[in-house]
């Protein structure tokens, strides 16, 4: 339960003087309900997490664990901030066609290359988590070092599910993958079906009339973006041609509301666990292991075979 400790520090520290400090290292912050998020969830996953962004270079360089790449959005000017212990400005790099006569803009940050003086790989792998999960409001926008100060928020801003880096990390590989494996999946784990059933208008208040605009576009923000990655994996297929395959497990809609909370109910909880006993649920279990089975000829010379994108 990571809603009460939340809570207790809006309402006692956030909401007043903070006057509270706590010490990392060389450096002092203020406690706030950001910190009182990272302490609940460090607890709730065992201090298993406590560790820094460096700590994972050589594990992921060795390809021990998988790339793992979060990139929270700036809140500054909507750029993303791609965030890794590797080294990953090929994946920022705009690359200019003699062709198209156009100026593209510079839309990626690599974080440890832009924060170098800063000590960017002692930054607390819990924290780079929480950036990339800063719901507006509800945690505090990060600060970075930087002039102008840089502020970053949730991920799902811009690419709710990975898409978006995932296809930039195939283009610039796609070479090597079409030569040396045998095939890609794409796994998906969704909170709302990609497919949907449009809901039967019901006639609105007036305030209801004054709000929908606005409600329309935010609740339909994630499906937004389903059609454009869905465009941008069609165009794909003219720059890659080996197998590309998609796995998708969903919590589907039913009677059963799961709240947008930190706080679940033990019934929310085991509806969200037995989920997977579902049979579409299955049939992509079933998918994934013929799929697995089928792509064991992955090379090890590539030390970042298996890449994950965290949003």
């Amino acid at each position: 339960d990571l809603l009460n400790t939340v809570a207790l520090s809006v309402t006692v520290n956030d909401l007043f003087l903070n006057i509270q400090e706590f010490s990392d290292g060389n450096y002092n912050y203020s406690k706030d309900r950001a910190y009182a998020f990272e302490e609940q969830f460090d607890e709730n996953t065992g201090h298993f997490l406590n560790k820094r962004l460096g700590d994972y270079y050589e594990p992921e360089k060795q390809a021990k664990i998988p790339l793992l790449v979060m990139c929270p959005t700036i809140a500054n000017d909507g750029r993303r901030l791609y965030i890794s212990p590797q080294p990953i400005s090929y994946l920022t790099e705009k690359r200019y066609s003699p062709i198209f006569q156009f100026q593209p803009i510079h839309e990626c940050i690599e974080f440890t290359r832009m924060f170098a003086q800063q000590n960017a790989k002692n930054l607390r792998f819990i924290s780079a988590l929480r950036m990339n999960a800063t719901f507006p409001y509800i945690l505090p926008n990060v600060t970075l070092p930087s002039s102008p100060q840089i502020e970053v928020m949730d991920a799902g801003v811009r690419d709710n599910f990975g898409n978006i880096l995932t296809l930039q990390f195939l283009f610039v590989f796609r070479d090597w993958i079409e030569k040396n494996t045998s095939g890609v999946i794409v796994l998906q784990i969704r909170d709302t079906p990609k497919d949907f059933i449009i809901e039967k208008n019901i006639k609105n208040t007036t305030f209801q009339n004054i709000s929908t605009p606005i409600g329309s576009i935010y609740s339909n923000l994630a499906r937004s973006q389903d059609y454009n990655h869905d465009a941008l994996y069609e165009y794909a297929s003219a720059w890659y041609k080996g197998p590309l395959s998609f796995v998708s497990f969903e919590l589907p809609n039913s009677v059963e509301k799961i709240s947008l909370s930190w706080h679940l109910t033990s019934r929310e909880k085991n509806y969200i666990f037995n989920a997977i006993s579902l049979p579409e649920n299955q049939k992509s279990i079933n998918k994934l292991k013929v799929l697995l089975g089928e792509n064991t000829s992955l090379s090890n010379e590539f030390p970042h075979r298996n890449a994950s994108i965290a949003n």
